[in-house]
């Protein structure tokens, strides 16, 4: 193999090393940052958003599962509205029903899906319900091909390689520039661990 041809050789290399880099990195995901709590036209509150990486679960999480997100709500119940046909007394004659706090933790569970625990200090639940509105994301395409160059710095020479993993195993092929002329080549088989 020629200067030019092992040049070509380790520019191709580098090349589609760099574009599958590039192509097949996940972008990093967006730092969550403070939000204030906006009350909207419906009556329903925007949560106010405090991120804490540091956060540790108040409640207890099921087995395996990471605590994602933990929220609170304070409830000041309404004053019932009672009528003499209704009631022997008058709503002004009830005294105010103390707030109600609602603690919720979004857990991540080992199957990748998500589940919601609640708790109330102030008094116990009487029903909850969760409804997941979009399917769980699939999980990440395996890739299972890997490319690159090779160089020896002794012997100065270039060469390339790609590996193919095939379940537990893994297997490829190298090319390499030949000590005479010509190539090297070697294949390869092995077991991931």
């Amino acid at each position: 193999m020629t200067k030019i041809q092992g040049l070509i050789l380790a520019l191709v290399s580098v090349g589609t090393f760099t574009g599958a880099y590039f192509f097949y990195r996940p972008a990093p995901p967006k730092p969550e940052v403070y939000a204030p709590a906006a009350k909207q036209s419906d009556g329903s509150i925007i949560l106010e958003r405090k991120p804490d990486p540091k956060l540790r679960a108040k409640l207890q999480l099921p087995k395996g599962g990471k605590l994602e997100r933990e929220m609170s709500v304070t409830v000041k119940p309404k004053q019932p509205v009672l009528t003499n046909s209704t009631a022997m007394i008058r709503a002004a004659d009830c005294p105010p029903c103390p707030p109600v706090t609602v603690d919720l933790d979004l857990v991540k569970m080992p199957d990748d899906s998500r589940r919601v625990i609640a708790k109330s200090p102030d008094g116990e639940i009487i029903n909850a319900v969760d409804i997941p509105v979009e399917p769980a994301k699939p999980p990440a395409p395996e890739l299972k091909w890997a490319a690159g160059p090779a160089w020896n710095p002794v012997s100065r020479k270039f060469g390339a390689w790609a590996d193919r993993d095939l379940g537990p195993f893994r297997v490829g092929v190298q090319v390499n520039q030949g000590e005479v002329k010509g190539f090297d080549y070697w294949v390869k088989a092995g077991v991931r661990f």
